[in-house]
């Protein structure tokens, strides 16, 4: 069941038990042997899916015709786990074995390509003309966006990160997924400002809602820090299984869901619980929930798709979407559509002006 702990409860052996199986539960096996989640993301009025392993296709998502791919010779050995970024008229992507580049997001082509030559499964952090470029090896490369060039790179942790960070006007914080540290660093300068070890090994991503920052880990517990108090906890919400996905904050609400099924809406101020909502048959979600026409939407690893309400949790509809692989990867929102992608490369659109009507997007790219 659900409580508030206190920060200083002794969680270690928890910790390095659930991160040897949580590799199991994320698709370790899918790094050893790489396909990639990463996210679909709007660009224009196309979608950009990984319609392949290794290949980048903006389509139309009316009938899935590729405008453009990336790259172009379907290098299936360097897949995209790290979502990709978009800024205007530029996407940046950042592929597993570490080639980072410039898209231009009109044609596909890239204006410029780095080798990292390090391992990438967190979602880089753009800011302020920088690309912030978290790796395996536990440290950020710092990427000017103009030119691609590295212009510094962040020691953090010596540790595998696989959550993206997060910034403020005063900080980078990040996470790793090995030692369970959270650091914050001056983003201009990789000072180290402060860290917090209570927080377990996370391969979540994490949120910053005004000075409180999100962390969800594996210590089956979703940690709640102050920024301004130098990541002092703020509570502790401990749940039912481990927090992968990344919490949404809605008002005074939290949103965060459990690799066991369930989804507690929490009091952002107390991390007291307002409701919890659990789905039957084994549900796993590693999807990011989102708030769609009213709606809190939820989306199980298996296909199913349940949207609750907002105030108590109750169950508005639910359907089975009937996809091939699993939904790891966060959705995309575009007005009352929301599109998934799996990690055997199909893409489906869920309506939710329509009890989640599913309907699967072919992907000429892929076939």
């Amino acid at each position: 069941m659900f409580h508030v702990k206190h920060a200083r409860q002794r969680r270690g052996a928890l910790i390095a038990l659930a991160a040897v199986f949580a590799l199991v539960a994320v698709g370790c096996g899918g790094v050893q042997r790489p396909d990639g989640w990463a996210a679909p993301v709007q660009v224009g009025d196309g979608v950009l899916v990984q319609a392949r392993s290794g290949q980048l296709s903006l389509i139309n998502p009316a009938n899935g015709q590729p405008a453009w791919q990336y790259p172009s010779d379907d290098d299936g050995g360097r897949p995209f786990y790290a979502t990709p970024v978009v800024e205007g008229d530029s996407v940046y992507v950042a592929d597993y074995k570490g080639r980072v580049a410039r898209l231009d997001a009109n044609v596909g082509n890239a204006t410029w390509a780095t080798d990292l030559d390090v391992q990438v499964v967190a979602t880089p952090l753009l800011r302020n003309g920088s690309l912030f470029v978290p790796a395996e090896d536990g440290t950020i490369a710092v990427l000017d966006v103009s030119s691609g060039a590295v212009t510094r790179t962040i020691d953090t942790t010596d540790r595998r990160i696989w959550s993206s960070p997060a910034a403020d006007g005063g900080g980078l914080y990040v996470s790793d997924l090995d030692n369970g540290i959270t650091i914050a660093f001056n983003p201009s300068t990789g000072e180290r400002l402060w860290e917090q070890s209570a927080t377990g090994a996370s391969a979540a991503d994490l949120v910053l809602d005004g000075d409180l920052l999100m962390v969800g880990s594996f210590d089956r517990s979703l940690h709640s820090l102050g920024v301004e108090q130098g990541g002092q906890e703020r509570w502790v919400a401990q749940g039912d299984g481990w927090f992968l996905a990344r919490p949404l904050v809605s008002g005074r609400t939290v949103f965060a869901s459990t690799m066991h099924g369930t989804v507690y809406a929490l009091d952002r101020a107390t991390g007291a619980e307002r409701w919890t909502f659990t789905a039957d048959d084994g549900a796993e979600f590693r999807a990011a929930p989102v708030i769609v026409g009213g709606h809190l939407v939820v989306a199980a690893r298996d296909g199913r798709v349940f949207a609750l309400d907002t105030t108590d949790g109750s169950l508005r509809w639910t359907v089975e979407t009937a996809v091939d692989g699993n939904l790891n990867a966060d959705p995309l929102v575009v007005g009352s559509d929301i599109y998934y992608s799996t990690s055997k490369h199909n893409l489906v659109r869920v309506d939710a002006d329509n009890e989640g009507a599913p309907q699967a997007i072919p992907l000429a790219a892929a076939r």
